[in-house]
């Protein structure tokens, strides 16, 4: 009986220290709301942005979830709602990291960062891509 009680007591205390040492992030405000695609940088290049990309929003909200997805709807010129995928972002001071949901149309390999400069929010991509947005 005794030694049912120590283990057990030693799962709570290690279940207990495990809650403690959890720390809530905190939302950076800064970066909550409407984002408009600016531009696109890709290996030191700005590309021109297409029509369908010209109405690319990012939503960041304070639940801690990002939805990214095009308004723009005009089959002549192959733009079709698409929501991007779904994910949380991770804060520590100024950055950002993007965790996205599996199934969306991101490659699960590449690492997101957001940075924020001069009112705009900067999304680094780890395959060498930078996607810059205007607060809308």
């Amino acid at each position: 009986m005794k030694k049912i009680l120590v283990v057990a007591l030693s799962a709570f205390l290690f279940i207990a220290c495990e809650k403690e040492t959890e720390i809530p992030l905190e939302v950076n405000v800064d970066v909550v709301g409407w984002w408009l695609l600016h531009s696109i940088i890709i290996d030191d290049v700005e590309q021109d942005l297409n029509r369908c990309q010209a109405d690319t929003y990012l939503l960041l909200d304070a639940d801690e979830r990002v939805i990214n997805y095009i308004v723009n709807v005009d089959p002549q010129f192959g733009c079709f709602p698409n929501d991007g995928g779904n994910g949380w972002y991770v804060v520590s001071g100024n950055e950002i990291t993007i965790n996205y949901d599996e199934g969306n149309a991101y490659n699960e390999n590449d690492t997101y960062t957001f940075e924020l400069k001069d009112d705009k929010l900067f999304l680094h991509i780890s395959n060498n891509e930078i996607y810059i947005y205007n607060r809308k």
